[in-house]
């Protein structure tokens, strides 16, 4: 005689349960991996900074010694670890290279190092404004070795507070990286993956970029800036 099997009522609520949760795991995988893909789709692209093709164009020049030809501290060498090659700053005399254009609302990221000085000093001058001088009108993002991350103002620029970091650099000679955010007179940094803090009531908001050359011979590398996407700023 053949035996049917039958599924009790509650063997059948419970396997429709289980399907529910399956099907709902499974929408909510896909749901997920849709905002993924919309917001790296809706994400600016990086830009680089540098050129090794056509530099210095974008970028002016200012040096505490007037009869200095740039390229007599400024250089460029080919690096197989770096596509954009290495923008090499010899240190002497003071001075800095700025970027032509104005920018507000970004990451900038970028690499360097300080290949022979243990107590090498350089920074990157945000928001840099107002008549070239030593020392420009600026919120600087130091890269002194010892104190790489602080952040302070300088030249009649103005900010909340500052930052004081220390000993956050790698050994010498080795790369480090920073990240650097501007969003609405906010910067925040984040060094060798670690976050420093922000500053705050940044005045200027906005301006040229800038490279110190500060007495200490100094590497960099990988220099890309991507602009805030303005729907994400206006929503902050």
């Amino acid at each position: 005689m053949a035996v049917r099997s039958r599924l009790s009522p509650t063997g059948a609520v419970r396997g429709r349960s289980w399907s529910r949760r399956l099907l709902l795991a499974g929408c909510g995988a896909l749901l997920f991996a849709a905002v993924a893909t919309a917001q790296q789709s809706e994400e600016e692209p990086t830009e680089a900074l540098f050129n090794p093709r056509d530099f210095p164009k974008g970028w002016t020049f200012y040096c505490a010694d007037a009869t200095r030809d740039f390229r007599a501290c400024w250089q460029w060498n080919k690096d197989q670890s770096a596509s954009d090659g290495v923008l090499i700053c010899l240190g002497k005399p003071d001075g800095y290279i700025r970027t032509e254009r104005s920018y507000d609302n970004y990451e900038l990221g970028f690499e360097w190092k300080f290949p022979t000085d243990p107590n090498g000093n350089s920074g990157i001058l945000l928001h840099t404004s107002d008549k070239d001088q030593i020392w420009p009108k600026s919120i600087q993002v130091q890269l002194h070795r010892p104190t790489a991350g602080s952040v302070f103002h300088s030249s009649g620029a103005k900010t909340d507070n500052t930052l004081q970091a220390k000993d956050l650099s790698r050994p010498l000679a080795e790369w480090n990286s920073c990240v650097v955010t501007s969003d609405r007179g906010k910067i925040s940094v984040v060094l060798n993956g670690q976050k420093v803090g922000e500053v705050t009531g940044c005045v200027p908001s906005k301006g040229s970029i800038a490279i110190q050359s500060e007495g200490a011979e100094v590497h960099f590398r990988k220099v890309w800036i991507r602009p805030l996407k303005a729907a994400a700023v206006a929503e902050k």
